[in-house]
């Protein structure tokens, strides 16, 4: 969950873990409960964050415990769309494969995180 407080938005220890590509802070916090599938401002997920920081075992670790793949942040992008447009190839290549396996549920999954977070 967000922590909003007048008007700044505060992101939670996953989101900053997720982006900052920090693998082992990432598992303790996940072992603790942290939520996978929350949105930030921007309807970023944990997994865009990684994704388009080109991190892919944080992307890894983030889809083996249930992260969501085809939510879409503000812009439409799903987390592979993040990871082509910059140009993060191997986590391109690793969601493809992962998608191709496990088929898509974009605009539902999208519309549940949004709802989880109002």
């Amino acid at each position: 969950m967000l922590l909003v407080e007048r008007g700044v938005v505060y992101e939670t220890p996953l989101q900053i873990t997720a982006t900052e590509g920090h693998l082992s802070v990432a598992r303790l916090l996940i072992g603790r409960g942290a939520q996978l599938n929350v949105m930030s401002s921007g309807d970023y997920t944990h997994l865009h964050r990684a994704a388009s920081k080109g991190h892919l075992d944080m992307v890894r670790l983030l889809i083996e415990r249930g992260a969501i793949t085809h939510a879409k942040n503000m812009l439409g992008q799903t987390p592979l769309q993040s990871a082509r447009d910059e140009g993060h190839e191997a986590v391109v290549k690793y969601l493809e494969k992962y998608e191709s396996t496990q088929g898509k549920t974009g605009e539902s999954a999208t519309y549940s995180l949004r709802k989880s977070i109002l």
